[in-house]
């Protein structure tokens, strides 16, 4: 074992830096560049489908059981972005509607979306913080070979699952881990584990497949031309214009 000393004199191991944590070991990962779009399975969804439903607990499953029967009466959904909210994490990550680009930094990657919110993910060798809980979460990172290991800890109870579906009371043990790797040129598997001890019986595991699109990252900010309704048909925003001066 390589051996460095320090300014007392004083013998220590010599650390290897983490992957990524300077801008020549920053070359050599895999080219995460460009913009990303979710691609759709053929039941429509994104890895959450009959076929492989997450284990819930009772009272769990009658919160989706409900969700999903909001969906198919009227499809009014109380859902973050219906108030023009920020998505936060997990939900931010899945829709099909939803871009992102990663942006590599020594020690940190950086993933933005169009509305301009962003999750950082420190890749330097800390430990999660103990700090309040956010939307985003504590999200720490770290490269497997060419696939980047992200756990998330730390979720606020307000943040979603899905649109419309809270994190709630299972923000206090909520563990997601994300392993993304390229599987082809434009093509970004992310495997999603998702652990609540609160919320489910078992670690529930899901896939989404993105692809790199050809187009530059757009603007698209919820609050801008917003005009979406109520559950009883009516413009849940006031939509007059103001006074002429």
């Amino acid at each position: 074992m390589a051996l460095a000393f320090g300014w007392a004199g004083a013998a220590v191991a010599q650390q290897k830096s983490p992957q990524g944590d300077t801008w020549d070991s920053i070359a050599k990962l895999p080219d995460f560049s460009g913009v990303w779009q979710s691609v759709l399975n053929k039941a429509g969804g994104e890895g959450q489908t009959q076929r492989n439903p997450a284990p819930f607990t009772p009272q769990w499953k009658k919160k989706a059981a409900d969700l999903a029967a909001t969906r198919k009466r009227s499809g009014d959904v109380e859902g973050r972005n219906k108030y023009c909210l920020p998505l936060g994490f997990p939900g931010g990550m899945a829709g099909p509607q939803e871009y992102h680009e990663f942006h590599f930094t020594p020690g940190q990657v950086t993933i933005a979306d169009e509305q301009g919110y962003v999750r950082r993910i420190y890749t330097d060798g800390r430990k999660h913080h103990v700090g309040p809980p956010t939307l985003q979460g504590d999200s720490i990172g770290h490269w497997e070979g060419d696939t980047l290991v992200i756990e998330t800890v730390g979720l606020r109870p307000d943040t979603e699952w899905l649109h419309g579906f809270k994190v709630g009371e299972a923000a206090a043990d909520m563990r997601l881990v994300e392993r993304m790797r390229l599987i082809a040129p434009n093509q970004l598997e992310i495997v999603n584990t998702y652990d609540s001890k609160i919320a489910m019986t078992a670690p529930y595991t899901f896939k989404i497949t993105r692809t790199r699109v050809p187009q530059p990252m757009q603007e698209d900010i919820c609050a801008q031309n917003n005009r979406d309704i109520n559950g009883k048909g009516g413009q849940m925003f006031d939509t007059t214009p103001p006074p002429l001066r």
